[in-house]
């Protein structure tokens, strides 16, 4: 006899999914985490006409002091329903990721068909359900369009390159955008940064004229976001293109001049995304690349390069960010 399939959907309680603990979407990303293997989106047409299916109904009270989960079947009566205390409105997002998961795991073990003990789950007066056998396939909740993330992050890279000291910091800005809905999620992302301005002494006796540079990074790249925990680890590919400017104060024998070079290079990081509050966001990144085309700032009366961007880096640093959706 053929197995079973079993659709569960997650539908957002009211006033919105990201105003309850839990919200849908966080017990349809711990339910996908637990079942990603076999899943059927909440808005196709199987998860609404097939015969084996249950649809799942996430209601938060109004206080957030209560959460009732009920999985009902294509017939509308009700195959499980359980009633769990929960931490209540402005409560640390860490209580409302471990409760989702925790009807995350109810979900699993009734589809494995391992009775639950109602004691364990319902508080006092709640009605009971009788639990039955089926496979375990899950969805998570399909949240309303995609999102984009604005950044702003402080970095350091290492080495800053021949003739530029050790190390420089590293502002930029960026953005990315949520290509998918799916988990993982697919993002572009885009960002532009300055490094503070070096400055070198050249002429014979060291004083003759000032050479300033100043690296602008730019990054052009896509990424991956993987629920892990309270965030998501963020691994990235990037495009890297170094704007170099240079400008020299008059010499002895000389005028002053200004001049631009580009380096062009590969880059790859990983950053963990953290939710702060609200759509306040903070991550963690570290990244290398290496240097497909470099760049080099000579100047006339110095035998050798005055800086030349090293082959290969590192950098690490912290993004601020806030999700607009």
């Amino acid at each position: 006899m053929p197995a079973l399939t079993v659709a569960v959907v997650v539908a957002p309680p009211p006033p919105g999914p990201e105003d309850a603990c839990p919200s849908a979407r966080q017990v349809g990303e711990a339910m996908h985490a637990r079942f990603s293997g076999s899943l059927i989106p909440a808005e196709s047409t199987a998860a609404i006409v097939r015969a084996d299916a249950l649809r799942s109904v996430l209601d938060v009270a109004g206080d957030g002091t209560v959460v009732r989960f009920t999985l009902v079947d294509a017939r509308g009566e009700t195959q499980l329903r359980r009633t769990l205390p929960a931490p209540g409105r402005g409560r640390p997002i860490g209580d409302c990721l471990a409760l989702a998961d925790t009807l995350a795991v109810i979900v699993e073990r009734y589809l494995s068909g391992i009775a639950y003990d109602a004691a364990d789950t319902l508080l006092p007066g709640s009605p009971t359900t009788a639990t039955a056998q089926a496979p375990a396939v899950v969805a998570p909740p399909v949240e309303p369009g995609r999102g984009a993330l604005a950044l702003v992050g402080l970095g350091w890279r290492m080495p800053r390159g021949t003739g530029g000291g050790e190390g420089e910091v590293e502002l930029r800005v960026g953005a990315q955008v949520e290509l998918t809905r799916a988990t993982p999620r697919l993002s572009a992302a885009l960002s532009a940064g300055i490094s503070p301005a070096a400055e070198a002494q050249v002429g014979p006796d060291d004083s003759n004229r000032t050479v300033t540079f100043r690296r602008f990074p730019f990054r052009l790249g896509a990424l991956l976001a993987l629920p892990a925990g309270p965030g998501w680890v963020e691994p990235t590919a990037e495009f890297a293109a170094d704007l170099f400017v240079a400008s020299s104060t008059a010499g002895r024998t000389t005028g002053p001049w200004q001049n631009v070079v580009v380096g062009f290079g590969l880059q790859a990081a990983v950053g963990y995304r953290l939710k702060i509050a609200g759509p306040l966001y903070l991550r963690p990144r570290a990244s290398i690349g290496v240097a497909a085309w470099g760049a080099e700032i000579r100047v006339q009366d110095a035998p050798e390069a005055l800086f030349t961007t090293p082959r290969g880096y590192a950098s690490f640093g912290i993004d601020t960010g806030v999700l607009f959706r």
